[in-house]
């Protein structure tokens, strides 16, 4: 248990320094997608609970939520995607995406679990961040 808490901890402070850092600029010529996102490796859903997760998030204290994502764009479908395609991910793993396309609410942060055969995944806690 000390061990799963100690790495959201670190993941969550890795977040705070995704606004410092670059994220990898992605572009598709056929549909005009585009924008910057990153993906973090967090472990497995054996280790880590992915809404838990995705819960404290919200709760950190140098991030400021500005809006909840209820459903992914198209274009941060295609950058969610793009993110995690940096990775030879597997099923039931854990990563932290960070989106960003140029919208005035800030980085959209969502955790992301790999299912149904590496085709599919489900998403949790989808925020709209920026720094305080």
């Amino acid at each position: 248990m000390k061990k799963q808490i100690f790495c959201l901890i670190i993941l969550i402070t890795q977040c705070v320094f995704i606004f410092a850092q670059d994220l990898k600029f992605y572009y598709d010529y056929d549909s005009g997608y585009g924008g910057k996102s990153r993906a973090f490796y967090a472990g497995t859903t054996q280790t880590i609970n992915p809404s838990q997760f995705a819960k404290r998030l919200e709760s950190h204290p140098n991030l400021i939520v500005t809006k909840y994502c209820e459903k992914l764009s198209k274009e941060e479908n295609f950058l969610l995607w793009s993110a995690l395609k940096e990775y030879d991910y597997k099923d039931n793993e854990v990563y932290l995406v960070n989106i960003y396309n140029g919208s005035y609410f800030g980085v959209l942060s969502l955790v992301a679990v790999i299912e149904n055969n590496r085709k599919g995944l489900s998403w949790y806690g989808g925020v709209y961040l920026c720094e305080r």
